[in-house]
């Protein structure tokens, strides 16, 4: 299935990773191992405006900085860089992140990879994923991939999500929502879902992400509550029972 994919002429794929964080250090490292196996990519540091709105720092004060810096001391910074940057909410924060992705790596074979701050990959995977990648720019009617991701809200218990992960990077592409992405000259939007849709594929469930989005000290989680809760209203899930649950960094 794979055979010959990835290439348009002499161009080969390019697999680069867009990374977003904030006070991640938790995971941080873990992500960083997982993005460093990639092509190349971008990591932005950075408080959102509607963050900051409430009372948050700009810049992380968990050890992130740190963190980030021995990462770039130890690779090329002409393959990995490292951006800072406050934009209004998420979506603004990738869309920043993406132009600068297609002004480094032009081209028509380039393919963005999300790695969030708390996510993580085997190198297996990664192998796996960049074989479908190489696939994805070899096929004219897709334009995404979208990965399972197994969402951990105890060190042991997880639920099952679908995030869209890959993305052909065009000249007008543009993030919509933090994880969602239109193409204007497809008239494509990305969509969460198992079903395939249109120019959508989904992944196989064995390349599932691990996401640690609430295996945070409680600080942390409290303040990804607090920004949902800003944003969204009441949100129909399961906070109290996470916030009455032990935490990363309280045992």
């Amino acid at each position: 299935m794979f055979e010959n994919a990835g290439k348009k002429g002499l161009e080969i794929m390019k697999l680069i990773g867009m990374l977003t964080t904030y006070e991640d250090a938790d995971w941080l490292p873990r992500a960083l191992d997982s993005f460093g196996q990639l092509d190349g990519g971008i990591i932005c540091e950075g408080a959102y405006q509607e963050v900051i709105k409430l009372g948050k720092t700009p810049r992380s004060q968990d050890g992130t900085l740190e963190i980030i810096h021995d990462f770039v001391q130890k690779h090329n910074k002409n393959k990995f860089k490292y951006l800072q940057a406050n934009q209004e909410s998420d979506v603004h924060q990738r869309n920043f992140v993406l132009e600068q992705i297609k002004e480094s790596w032009p081209g028509q074979n380039t393919v963005v990879m999300i790695i969030d701050g708390d996510e993580e990959y085997t190198s297996e995977q990664l192998q796996e994923i960049r074989k479908w990648a190489e696939w994805l720019t070899s096929q004219g009617e897709y334009l995404c991939s979208l990965i399972w991701s197994k969402v951990y809200v105890t060190e042991k218990n997880y639920t099952l999500h679908i995030f869209p992960r890959l993305f052909r990077v065009t000249p007008d592409c543009k993030f919509i929502d933090d994880n969602l992405m239109y193409w204007p000259e497809r008239s494509f939007t990305c969509q969460f879902t198992d079903k395939e849709h249109g120019r959508a594929k989904l992944l196989p469930v064995t390349l599932a992400t691990t996401h640690h989005s609430y295996q945070r000290n409680r600080d942390r989680f409290s303040r990804k509550k607090d920004w949902w809760t800003a944003r969204r209203g009441s949100f129909p899930w399961y906070w109290d029972e996470v916030l009455n649950r032990p935490h990363r960094g309280d045992l």
